[in-house]
């Protein structure tokens, strides 16, 4: 965008939250020997999943000898820093990477932990049944959107209408559009 003439700005859209219930999660990490494998697609997601793990009794040296699937190197960065290596961690970080990735590997009748949030594409678990496997889609974490103005103070919106050289109803147009709520 800067290298256009345009001028970046970042602020958050969305905020991560625990899941309102336990309960799916719970039952799953009290199960892990029966998984052959987990997928991770964040490193919010590997941090929920270990924080819940560990205080169930399951630390990192559970998931030794499972297939370990990282999206991105930022979550197998976080697993590698729990002591947990990726079997697959794909450069680009999609699901359509990672699927590619996994059809290398055996995965032929495996059954998969895939602790996610609700806003993660189904594609990943559905390419895997499609190789095969039984991807079991797990929430440990909730993803929650917010709307910019939840986000901004009215200073801070002030002087980012300034900072655009955009009148006030163009900017909420433009930002409520970017950050998906319907306009």
């Amino acid at each position: 965008i800067e290298q256009e003439g345009g001028r970046a700005l970042l602020f958050q859209t969305i905020e991560i939250l625990p899941p309102e219930e336990w309960t799916e999660c719970d039952d799953a990490i009290d199960h892990l020997q029966d998984f052959d494998g987990l997928l991770f697609t964040s490193s919010n997601g590997v941090a929920r999943f270990l924080e819940r793990a560990a205080s169930r009794g399951a630390g990192p040296a559970s998931l030794h000898g499972k297939k370990i699937f990282a999206v991105g190197e930022a979550t197998a960065g976080a697993l590698a820093a729990s002591g947990i290596g990726a079997s697959v961690a794909p450069g680009q970080s999609t699901a359509a990477a990672m699927a590619k990735a996994i059809g290398a590997e055996e995965i032929g009748g495996c059954s998969f932990l895939f602790p996610t949030g609700d806003l993660t594409s189904p594609a990943l678990a559905g390419s895997l049944r499609l190789l095969g496997a039984g991807a079991i889609k797990d929430f440990v974490k909730e993803s929650v959107k917010l709307g910019f103005q939840a986000r901004l103070s009215e200073e801070a919106f002030a002087q980012l209408t300034k900072q655009v050289g955009v009148s006030a109803d163009v900017l909420v147009t433009q930002l409520r559009k970017a950050s998906g709520e319907t306009v």
